[in-house]
């Protein structure tokens, strides 16, 4: 900021009389790149008079010196002009302080466009303002450019947050669609904003938008991906005529073809983690389960982090008089885990059919784990049906919680080495005696687990959920609500109560 600019008592300036200006400073504001203009100090009806304008100025405004000599220079405003910087221009103004601001000005053939501009006291040597200086630049490329960029984040970030959300498919293209409006806007600064999405890859053709107006659609652009199937529009909306020209269209234009590669990511994504989490669920057994003097719910919940499918399962077989139930968990993700978890959850079942006891069930399944050099962790849980004495084995799994509908509490037990290093250690069994009316609680660690704490806080937390429960299925909601957004990783859950 300049300040106040004071004039050499011997070279005045006068009104109309921009040769007494030095021919030094007079050559510098002839040849500057920036536009210049000088005028009188008149503030009040009809305001200032235009004394100078530069080369810089003619080329900007597109007029001529002779058109625009002795006028004011509200010939450069109109509807769009910002009224609310005018009048914080004539409060500073007036009170001698020197201003800066932008607004949108108009070219001489109706154009409008965004300057940034700097006014600034012309004071003789008493300190009287006797003019103004402004100069000016025209900012209309690069704060588009800026809002362009600011745009084309959120709509990354909004991306980028939905694929790490727990959200179901239709509030995460929602929250895409409210991502690109707020783009839409920020490119558009005028308007009313209409935003479409449609997934042509779904059968249900699924849109997602903010409807728009049938009338006075001014704006709208077109987009669309064949390799996605994904395609919508951006449309603006309610606009005045000033307003339509000083729409940034080549901007959203841009912006749209973003958004079509970002929409059709989202729906890719979807579509696949859909079809893994098919191909998990086609893994595991019914989640109704039926046995005479039990109840037993079960639940597999897929987590938020990234498409590839868990190695998590449960399991419930009845055989010989006994109930038994289970949960494991193979380590890392993907199609080898999946695999790996159907082999162990078909071949326990099938060695359980035979007769098989558990340490030897454990040994087949620790051989297959060996073999694929993976890692799993299982809990079994055998009931005989008629005494209710329980049998419990772990292969380096979480405990389970046991609940009698007044309290829940951990079950810590004695653990041998997980399956794929359990070789020729002895798997002993922990016993408890299941009452009527009292059950077991059996989940895999993404139930209970979160970065930010130790497990042993997870474990109580899901033990304060049960408690509040009554019934089975609500205990098992209850279980998975305790874990709200911070499910990462699949979840299976597996619990039995005795009538």
């Amino acid at each position: 900021m300049m300040g106040s600019v004071h004039t050499p008592s011997s070279m005045p300036l006068s009104a109309g009389r921009i040769q007494d200006l030095s021919p030094v400073l007079l050559a510098a504001l002839e040849q500057t790149r920036s536009s210049a203009c000088i005028t009188t100090a008149d503030l009040d009806h009809p305001g200032p008079t235009i004394v100078y304008v530069n080369p810089a100025y003619c080329a900007m405004t597109g007029r001529s010196r002779d058109e625009v000599i002795g006028s004011s220079p509200r010939v450069m405003q109109g509807p769009l002009t910002d009224r609310s910087v005018l009048d914080r221009l004539r409060r500073e103004l007036s009170s001698g302080q020197p201003f800066s601001g932008e607004t949108v000005n108009y070219r001489t053939d109706g154009t409008p466009f965004l300057i940034s501009w700097s006014i600034d006291p012309v004071c003789d040597p008493t300190g009287t303002v006797t003019h103004y200086v402004a100069t000016q630049e025209d900012v209309t490329l690069p704060v588009r450019l800026q809002n362009l960029v600011e745009a084309t984040q959120l709509l990354d970030r909004a991306l980028t947050d939905v694929l790490d959300s727990t959200l179901n498919s239709a509030d995460a293209r929602q929250a895409l669609v409210d991502a690109t409006a707020d783009g839409v806007s920020k490119i558009a600064t005028v308007g009313r904003v209409g935003v479409v999405l449609i997934d042509d890859g779904d059968a249900t053709q699924t849109v997602a938008g903010r409807v728009e107006p049938q009338e006075n659609t001014q704006f709208r652009v077109n987009f669309g991906q064949t390799v996605s199937q994904s395609r919508g529009w951006l449309s603006v909306h309610g606009l005045t005529s000033d307003e339509r020209a000083f729409l940034d269209s080549d901007g959203l234009k841009r912006f749209s073809e973003r958004v079509a590669t970002v929409s059709g990511a989202l729906f890719e994504y979807q579509r696949q983690r859909d079809t893994a989490i098919r191909l998990q669920r086609s893994l595991l057994p019914s989640t109704d389960i039926s046995v005479p003097g039990f109840e037993i719910a079960a639940r597999y919940l897929p987590g938020s982090a990234g498409l590839e499918i868990g190695g998590d399962w449960y399991d419930c077989t009845v055989t010989n008089g006994r109930l038994t139930i289970s949960v494991g968990d193979v380590s890392g993700s993907g199609v080898d885990a999946a695999s790996l978890m159907g082999q162990l959850r078909l071949l326990s079942g099938h060695e359980l059919a035979r007769g098989s006891a558990i340490p030897d069930v454990m040994a087949v399944l620790d051989a297959v784990c060996s073999d694929a050099s993976q890692m799993a962790t299982m809990l079994v849980a055998q009931i005989d049906m008629k005494t209710g004495n329980t049998e419990l084995w772990s292969a380096g799994h979480l405990p389970p919680i046991s609940f009698d509908g007044r309290e829940a509490q951990i079950l810590y037990l004695d653990v041998a080495p997980p399956l794929g290093f359990l070789g020729d250690a002895s798997v002993q069994p922990n016993l408890l005696q299941l009452e009527a009316g009292h059950g077991l609680f059996l989940f895999t660690d993404g139930l209970v687990e979160r970065r930010t704490e130790i497990i042993t806080q997870g474990l109580e937390r899901l033990c304060a959920a049960l408690i509040l429960a009554e019934g089975l299925d609500a205990m098992v909601r209850g279980g998975i609500a305790s874990a709200g957004d911070q499910v990462a990783d699949d979840v299976a859950i597996i619990a039995v109560a005795r009538r």
